[in-house]
C-alpha cells in the first residue's frame, strides 16, 4: 500500500485532479480495509471457552490500573513502543519530504518505501529463528542495532540514492525484528505483572498500551507537523527546512535507537520467564 499509493495517485491525477485523486484512492483503500476486517471477523473462531472452574475474580479498574503501573516491564515496553512509532514516522512520513526537499526526486518516495518493505516482509520468514536462539529482548536490541548502523552508513552519503536504498533495506530488516516480538513482549509483561502483584490484567495491560501508543503517535505526528511548517511546495527549500528534514529522517531515529539499545540492557524478562511461569502454575494449582 505504501509503495503503490503515490503511483496510483499520480495516475488518477491525470483524470480527476490531485485533490480528488487522494480522496478516491483512500476511499478505495477504506473499502478494501473494511472488507478485509469483515473477512477476518467472519473467519475467527473462539477456541478457548471459560467455564465456572476457570473463571477468575473480577478486578476493579482502579486496582487493575495500579497493578499495571507497578509493572516495570510495561513501562519499558511503552517507551520502546513510542520509539518504534517515532522510527516508523521517519521511514514513512518524513521519507516523503526527504525525497522532495533533499533528493529533489519525488519518484524516490515509492522506491525507498519498497526498499524497506520488501526486506521487512522477507525477514519475517526467518526472524523466529533469531527469537528462538536469543530471546525477544535481544531480538529487539539486534533490530535497533541494525537500524543504527544503517544511519551511520548513511550519514556521509545523505544524497546518494544507492546508499539510501541499501540502508533503507537494512532498516526494513531491523524494523521487522522490532515488530515480530513487540506484542509477544507485552504478553510476557502480563505474566510478570501477575507474578509481581498477584493480579492478572491482560486486557487492561494491552488496552493501556494501545491508549498510550495512540497518544504518543499524536505527539510524534504533531512534532513532525511542526518541522513540516518549514517546508514549502517549491523546487528549492530553505537551508533550515532541509536541515530539519535531515534531522527528522536521520538524527532523531538514530538517537531513539541508541536510547533503546541502552534501555534493553536492563531487560531481563526473557531469563526470568521460565521461573515466572513455574511459580504461577504452582500458585494457581496447575
Amino acid at each position: 500500500v505504501t509503495a503503490g499509493t503515490l503511483p496510483l495517485i499520480n495516475f488518477m491525477t491525470e483524470y480527476v485532479g490531485e485533490k480528488k485523486a487522494w480522496s478516491i484512492v483512500y476511499g478505495i483503500f477504506g473499502v478494501i480495509a473494511a472488507i478485509l476486517f469483515f473477512l477476518c471477523f467472519a473467519g475467527c473462531k473462539e477456541r478457548i471457552h471459560e467455564n465456572e472452574e476457570t473463571k477468575t475474580e473480577k478486578i476493579r479498574v482502579v486496582d487493575g490500573v495500579k497493578a499495571v503501573l507497578k509493572n516495570k516491564y510495561w513501562h519499558m515496553l511503552m517507551v520502546i513502543s513510542i520509539c518504534i512509532n517515532i522510527f516508523f514516522q521517519a521511514i514513512s512520513t518524513v521519507n516523503t519530504y526527504y525525497s522532495k526537499a533533499v533528493l529533489h526526486n519525488s519518484s524516490m518516495i515509492s522506491i525507498l518505501n519498497t526498499a524497506y518493505i520488501v526486506p521487512a516482509i522477507a525477514t519475517f520468514f526467518f526472524v523466529h529463528l533469531v527469537v528462538k536462539k536469543y530471546g525477544k529482548g535481544k531480538t529487539t536490541m539486534f533490530g535497533w542495532m541494525i537500524i543504527c548502523v544503517s544511519y551511520v552508513i548513511l550519514l556521509p552519503f545523505t544524497e546518494n540514492t544507492t546508499v539510501l536504498i541499501i540502508t533503507a533495506a537494512m532498516r526494513g530488516v531491523g524494523y521487522c525484528f522490532l515488530l515480530a516480538v513487540s506484542s509477544a513482549m507485552v504478553s510476557d509483561a502480563v505474566e510478570y505483572g501477575e507474578w509481581k502483584t498477584k493480579i492478572r490484567v491482560e486486557g487492561l495491560t494491552f488496552s493501556m498500551q494501545g491508549f498510550v501508543g495512540t497518544i504518543a503517535a499524536g505527539i510524534v505526528t504533531a512534532g513532525i507537523g511542526g518541522g513540516r511548517k518549514l517546508y514549502k511546495n517549491a523546487d528549492t527549500q530553505a537551508g533550515s527546512a532541509v536541515l530539519a528534514i535531515k534531522l527528522l529522517f536521520i538524527a532523531v531515529p538514530f538517537v531513539v535507537g541508541v536510547l533503546n539499545i541502552i534501555l534493553l540492557k536492563f531487560y531481563k524478562l526473557d531469563k526470568m520467564y521460565p521461573q515466572i511461569i513455574e511459580d504461577l502454575n504452582k500458585r494457581n494449582g496447575k
